[in-house]
């Protein structure tokens, strides 16, 4: 750290010494990105392609960039690209099938994860995030069957993949199926990650539709106090169990606080128009 300006220094005038050379421009990409310096990184390392497009692991800096600045349309061709290129690589497919999944790409997803999952030797938490995106996207396509049959398949290689268990319970408990598994599997997420709003709120759903109302209010409430501007669904949720509660006007407030977001389900208006909880 004492030394990271000299660093720079030297980094620059060895660009300046080796205009053309990918190396220069790597090592000087390198720093930048451990400055946390990540745009100007990513482009550095755009830079060492156009000179040079054979190193894959310079592909993957860029891949990891793209998705961190949620750059997702330049993901998209730059990870497909990255395919054409290194077609063994399991990762490329993986960061492709994440910006399809942004763009709503939701089939190609599908495809270009299934693909890559065929890739993966030996890493089971590689593998068990390719299935988790496999279950998201066919979630996205209204494909439950095959969305929970992946997510089953990310947990059997990763039992503790929080993210899976959370969506999984969500979406059982969307549709009021096996609630006590889905119970289990959202108080194991929000145990691996105690402060993550979403996963409380899910928990606290799963709560809901279990007819647990008290204790789901309980958890439902620490998803909006987590959180800086509580999104609508979770305000609507909220809304919900203090109706189930007793307490209307408490309820109708929350309803009105969810639709003031500007989204919420297909039954928050005729909730608030009627002053009464629909499923």
């Amino acid at each position: 750290n004492d030394l990271k300006e000299q660093a720079f220094i030297l980094a620059k005038i060895l660009i300046e010494a080796h205009p053309k050379d990918p190396k220069a421009y790597s090592i000087y990409g390198d720093l930048l990105t451990q400055d946390k310096k990540y745009a100007e990184a990513r482009e550095t390392f755009l830079k060492v392609l156009s000179l040079d497009s054979s190193k894959y692991a310079v592909w993957e800096q860029v891949l990891r960039l793209d998705l961190q600045q949620e750059e997702y349309a330049h993901l998209l061709t730059y990870g497909t690209r990255a395919i054409e290129l290194f077609p063994e690589q399991p990762l490329p497919f993986l960061f492709t099938g994440m910006a399809d999944f942004q763009l709503k790409k939701y089939e190609d997803a599908v495809k270009v994860m299934t693909s890559g999952a065929g890739l993966v030797v030996d890493d089971n938490v590689l593998l068990s995030q390719f299935y988790m995106y496999i279950g998201d996207a066919n979630h996205a396509l209204n494909k439950e069957p095959d969305a929970f049959k992946a997510y089953e398949r990310s947990l059997q290689l990763k039992d503790d993949n929080a993210y899976v268990l959370n969506n999984y319970a969500y979406y059982l408990s969307l549709g009021g199926k096996e609630l006590d598994k889905a119970e289990k599997m959202a108080k194991k997420a929000v145990t691996l990650e105690p402060e993550n709003g979403s996963f409380q709120d899910t928990y606290g759903w799963v709560l809901f539709r279990q007819e647990k109302y008290a204790e789901a209010g309980e958890w439902i409430l620490k998803a909006i106090q987590n959180k800086e501007s509580p999104s609508a669904e979770v305000l609507e949720h909220y809304g919900d169990v203090l109706f189930k509660l007793g307490d209307e006007s408490k309820a109708l407030e929350y309803w009105m606080k969810a639709r003031e977001k500007g989204s919420g389900s297909g039954t928050l208006e005729k909730k608030i128009t009627d002053r009464k909880y629909y499923q």
